[in-house]
């Protein structure tokens, strides 16, 4: 299981505050807004490792309109915090990139919700058909600023004698089964990776972004915090602590694809059942993740080319010719569906014609040397595609994090974690904090 790395921005608060307002000039290099670049370019920014190499590469060859798109590492030789004041200071003058890779900025709530990105929903319209796709409905609630490459879904597997066909559980329900099982678990998580992920689904009921108040003081966050205080500060993995073996409850995955399922069960040793992370209210605990999102300037003079990158990367025409999974599940159902065929059936598109395995292995078709083993059976089971199936179908929540609230949750956690202070100043903490958040954006 592949774990997200999420992004601390320590100075993010102070750096979006900023947008808007006049910035004393520093070392950080600005784009200007008439920048002398061919009128088909356009710029692609990035902080850090970026996924999208491969797609601009693709791109910059396939498409006939002649546009050109360049990768620009903003923390190229400097700090995130630099990074994303550049980009702030570009944005907030009118200038800045024509597209934002929003994975590595993880601001898209934030710069949504200031009016920095175009909103997406007419073009989509206009060119595509919402319903060919999985899960933009969930991406577009408060407007559709971004769209992905594609995306994964972010959970949690367990035993299904422990958990039956439940879809998710609560923190009682997890409480519950610690008190009253006789079987005595390890911890899977610490408390902050518990923290990192079951605080996603508290935002929605404690944070009311429309009338910029919060409400931390509820009992679903209190209980939320004493179960994360009876976790470790740090764990001893071992080999021998397997969710098959039940000396674990639980494990962390990143599914992208049946594959991902398909070798949990083999290195469980049996069937699992995909039950999410632990909610206030025992819903679906599990999130998309998406990959490589990416939005548009509001001020880009170049809409309609940047949309164009856009649509080109949500398409299945840039997997053209790949039946494989790299694991990222595709934004568009058919491609999906024509990979899940593949996976049932490997071998269809020699059916009808004239196989003959060769003593090393491989085969011809129709007298044509295929250099690969011959093995036509499936690559996945029924089991593990419904698994996947379901998992699809139920899964209505994205992963999203204010970065802002996420740090000040992590500072004020950690005194309440070591005993600094209890669970009472804490919450106190975190909405006092969060209430002048909310009233700093206006």
């Amino acid at each position: 299981m592949t774990r997200r790395l999420l992004i601390p921005f320590l100075l993010i608060f102070l750096l979006l505050c900023a947008c808007g307002k006049n910035t004393p000039a520093d070392e950080t290099p600005i784009r200007p807004a008439a920048e002398n670049r061919d009128n088909r370019d356009l710029i692609l920014a990035v902080c850090g490792l970026s996924n999208h190499e491969q797609d601009v590469l693709k791109f910059n060859q396939e498409n006939t309109q002649g546009i050109h798109i360049t990768i620009e590492n903003y923390a190229q030789g400097t700090t995130t915090e630099q990074a994303l004041r550049r980009l702030n200071m570009e944005l907030s003058s009118g200038a800045g990139p024509d597209l934002i890779d929003l994975e590595t900025f993880p601001v898209l709530e934030i710069y949504s919700r200031q009016g920095l990105l175009l909103e997406l929903s007419e073009y989509l319209n206009r060119d595509l058909s919402p319903d060919d796709f999985y899960a933009l409905d969930i991406l577009s609630e408060d407007g559709l600023f971004a769209l992905p490459s594609g995306f994964s879904v972010m959970t949690c597997y367990g035993l299904p004698a422990v958990f039956g066909e439940k879809a998710g559980w609560s923190f009682e329900d997890y409480s519950e089964i610690l008190q009253t099982s006789p079987q005595q678990y390890a911890w899977s998580q610490t408390n902050r990776d518990f923290l990192q992920f079951a605080y996603v689904s508290m935002i929605p009921r404690c944070v009311d972004w429309d009338q910029k108040v919060c409400s931390y003081h509820r009992d679903e966050f209190r209980a939320l915090l004493e179960l994360a205080a009876k976790m470790p500060d740090s764990l001893q993995y071992s080999a021998e602590l397997q969710v098959g073996n039940g000396r674990l409850l639980y494990r962390e995955a990143d599914i992208g694809s049946p594959f991902d399922i398909r070798d949990i069960e083999k290195q469980e040793g049996g069937p699992v059942c995909m039950i999410g992370y632990p909610t206030a209210d025992g819903s679906c605990g599990s999130y998309l993740y998406f990959h490589s999102l990416t939005g548009i300037n509001a001020f880009t003079q170049k809409p309609e080319l940047a949309w164009d990158y856009l649509k080109y990367m949500v398409s299945g025409g840039r997997y053209h010719g790949e039946l494989n999974w790299s694991g990222t599940i595709p934004l568009k159902k058919d491609f999906t569906e024509e990979l899940l065929q593949h996976l049932r059936n490997p071998y269809a598109e020699y059916e009808g014609k004239s196989i003959v395995v060769n003593q090393d292995g491989t085969f011809t078709v129709d007298g044509i040397l295929m250099d690969a083993a011959y093995d036509p059976s499936p690559m996945i089971n029924e089991h593990q595609e419904q698994l996947f199936r379901d998992l699809l179908e139920r899964t209505t929540t994205r992963y999203a994090y204010d970065p802002v609230i996420y740090q000040i949750m992590e500072q004020e956690t950690s005194k309440y974690f070591s005993g600094a202070s209890n669970i009472d100043e804490t919450i106190a903490a975190i909405q006092a904090k969060v209430s002048v958040y909310l009233a700093e954006l206006g």
